[in-house]
């Protein structure tokens, strides 16, 4: 009896964290927000592609986005529970000029990881000559799998 019992608890448990792990999709996406940085890179920030995963790291990015000017003020004001979500943050190069950016193609997760395909989308015909760095935000569904981003030519 006790080793039903048991195994009914089991069941139920991995039933229930089957169910609380939600698929990443492109649909899942929440976008908070997309731009480009015109600090003409005196925000110090590299290209990159990265998960955050706690509020202190999404803080202190945010902080970094905001370093020249108030970028994140124009961001959906969306909270992130970082216990279920993660914040998607993209950063292309600095460009030299306007009208570049960064564009989310698809989502593909197998078993062990997730893949995020992307690609930076130039401007069509003429630009305006800034100094820019374009940049795409969003919250996603939390996951422990590894997260692989392919950037598209």
């Amino acid at each position: 009896m006790k080793t039903s019992i048991s195994f009914l608890l089991i069941l139920v448990f991995t039933a229930c964290s089957t169910l609380q792990q939600q698929e990443i999709t492109k649909e899942s996406l929440v976008k908070i927000g997309q731009g480009n940085l015109h600090g003409v890179g005196d925000e110090k920030l590299r290209a990159q592609q990265k998960m955050i995963d706690s509020a202190e790291e999404w803080q202190k990015m945010k902080r970094k986005l905001d370093a020249v000017n108030p970028t994140t003020k124009n961001f959906k004001n969306l909270p992130v529970n970082f216990q279920h979500e993660m914040v998607l943050v993209l950063i292309s190069d600095l460009k030299s000029s306007g009208g570049h950016s960064i564009i989310i193609e698809k989502i593909e997760e197998t078993q062990k990881q997730i893949e995020i395909v992307y690609r930076e989308k130039s401007p069509d015909g003429i630009a305006t000559t800034v100094m820019t760095q374009p940049f795409f935000v969003a919250k996603t569904p939390k996951t422990n799998k590894k997260v692989r981003f392919i950037k598209l030519n």
